[in-house]
């Protein structure tokens, strides 16, 4: 499949999608999350694209977030701990480790990405299950784009004029940023035993879906899936934390 035939085909399954049906209608509604229009579209496609689509381009590469959602990842956490670094010069190095982890956190991210409906950005789900952290998924990928598509100092300034504005770091004390740790936590001091149970299922594409149990005196009391086994857990401590120790 030659770019053009691509270019079309992918419009076709996303012109779905709530935020736009053309290409000139997707880059009105990228600028306005931006402040700056995009120079090369194609990383902002692939940046709201989801591998349940299974999308190869033109080379046959894999056509997702995934990628971007990885470098995004890396490069708003040095922003954040270059921010951080700057604005608390009396904050001791695990005190600055603790409320970045909390600022790039996926609730935080999700939060932010569901206050843009970047969700909307995507065709209905269908049979492709985006699960609940969609958002900050592709909040990540969106920084990856811009980092691609127009350098570090550009997703820089993205982050640090939309990003971070949007994170209240005196309201961050109480927020949990690994409740894989708050739940071990609460085993200990409970002495319950618990163990994570870890089975894997190849997709179409030949990745891995992760499925984790949690088990708390031989009990289930949460599960999660996800392309990585460290979000499977967190997931599933996430659930078994809710339920455990919020009561919900």
């Amino acid at each position: 499949m030659n770019k053009s035939a691509f270019k079309r085909l992918w419009y076709r399954i996303f012109g779905r999608a709530e935020k736009y049906s053309t290409a000139s209608e997707f880059d009105l509604r990228l600028k306005k999350i931006l402040d700056f229009p995009p120079q090369n579209t194609d990383w902002y496609r692939k940046a709201f694209t989801h591998p349940g689509y299974n999308l190869r381009d033109e080379k046959g590469n894999l056509y997702n977030f995934e990628r971007l959602e990885f470098l995004g990842d890396s490069v708003l956490s040095l922003v954040t701990a270059e921010y951080l670094f700057r604005k608390y010069p009396g904050k001791k190095e695990g005190q600055l480790t603790d409320i970045r982890s909390k600022m790039v956190s996926r609730k935080t991210l999700n939060r932010i990405g569901q206050k843009w409906q970047l969700r909307k950005f995507l065709p209905p789900a269908g049979r492709h299950r985006y699960g609940h952290d969609l958002e900050g998924n592709v909040l990540e990928a969106l920084v990856g784009a811009v980092f691609m598509d127009q350098g570090y100092d550009r997703a820089r300034q993205f982050i640090l004029n939309k990003i971070l504005p949007q994170v209240k770091v005196d309201r961050l004390e109480n927020h949990i940023s690994s409740y894989k740790a708050e739940i071990i936590d609460w085993c200990q001091k409970h002495r319950k035993n618990y163990r994570f149970d870890t089975q894997t299922e190849p997709t179409r594409d030949g990745r891995l879906l992760f499925h984790v149990r949690l088990f708390v005196d031989d009990k289930p009391a949460g599960r999660g899936r996800a392309f990585s086994k460290k979000k499977a857990e967190e997931t599933a401590a996430r659930n078994a934390y809710r339920h455990l120790v919020e009561g919900r």
